[in-house]
């Protein structure tokens, strides 16, 4: 007890005042990609990504996805992958060995870094800005800094944000 009042393990001990994240329309989402809206509706619907909005404004036909920063970085980071010549399959990989607050923290920001030996290819990750070569003589044959790509993302969302307020 504190000051004589018995506190719950769910009560904020600071109370600050709640922050409400952006959330963004497929159309915006589209824009701050620089992809075609049906490209990031097909990422969507593909059975093989475990990719979804964080929000919609109702339900069924006709209600509007939402898309959280999270989102955005996961939709963006698959869109690079495909476009540099990647699966599906791959990619949906590629993703599920991304933990969310590695998108989010900048110290934590981290690399793609794919490997190929006489057996297996295999998926790993570095520290951002920290790649090894990709060299005719070593078994490393594609790196991609995602630090790199969410600072991009990073911008073009403070551009679609003010163009808001403008």
């Amino acid at each position: 007890m504190v000051g004589g009042r018995k506190r719950y393990a769910n009560e904020d001990i600071i109370p600050a005042p709640d922050v409400s994240l952006p959330m963004f329309t497929m159309g915006q989402t589209a824009r701050i990609l620089n992809a075609p809206i049906w490209r990031v509706q097909k990422l969507l619907e593909s059975p093989t990504f475990q990719i979804s909005p964080s929000g919609q404004t109702g339900k069924g036909k006709g209600s509007r996805r939402l898309f959280s920063t999270g989102d955005i970085y996961r939709v963006g980071l698959a869109l690079y992958l495909l476009l540099d010549g990647f699966t599906f399959k791959l990619v949906a990989e590629v993703l599920q060995g991304i933990e969310d607050e590695e998108l989010f923290e900048p110290h934590n920001r981290f690399g793609i870094l794919m490997r190929r030996d006489k057996t297996k290819r295999t998926i790993g990750f570095f520290p951002s800005g920290k790649a090894e070569a990709v060299r005719k003589d070593s078994d490393v044959y594609y790196t991609l800094d995602c630090g790199e790509v969410i600072e991009g993302i990073d911008r073009a969302i403070r551009a679609e944000v003010s163009s808001l307020y403008r």
